[in-house]
């Protein structure tokens, strides 16, 4: 997972961008996955990075790719989530942080409140999940 934030900071933030002279956009968390071995947080943060870099069929790509592994226990929804955010999705993105509770995930405080997905505490599904979940707001 740090791996992840780390890349995502890398390719997302313009600030870090610059200072990273091999990274171009989504490099680094191409890196990140390849060394992961496509583990599917890092496919998670490579999607949300493709996703806000305008590469909408190829997060979409990586969607498919964790929902499979989704329906064999190997993918959380929350990556599935993470993507969706990216494009912007928030319906889809609740859906699939939705499946994690139901299947009683127990990274979903984490989860909740790493960046990106935490950029959604503002919004009432998100409080309610926390309520639901039995966390502070």
């Amino acid at each position: 997972m740090l791996v992840s934030l780390i890349t995502m900071a890398c390719c997302v933030s313009p600030q870090l961008h610059k200072t990273r002279t091999k990274c171009r956009g989504s490099g680094c968390s191409r890196k990140a996955v390849e060394l992961s071995q496509r583990q599917s947080n890092t496919l998670g943060t490579l999607g949300y990075v493709l996703a806000q870099t305008g590469k909408r069929s190829e997060a979409l790509q990586i969607v498919e790719e964790l929902k499979a592994r989704f329906t064999k226990q190997q993918a959380k929804g929350g990556a599935i989530g993470l993507i969706y955010l990216g494009l912007n999705e928030k319906d889809e993105t609740f859906a699939w942080l939705e499946k994690d509770f139901e299947n009683r995930d127990a990274n979903m405080p984490q989860t909740l409140t790493q960046y990106p997905l935490n950029t959604l505490r503002d919004e009432a599904r998100y409080k309610d999940l926390r309520k639901r979940m039995g966390l502070r707001e």
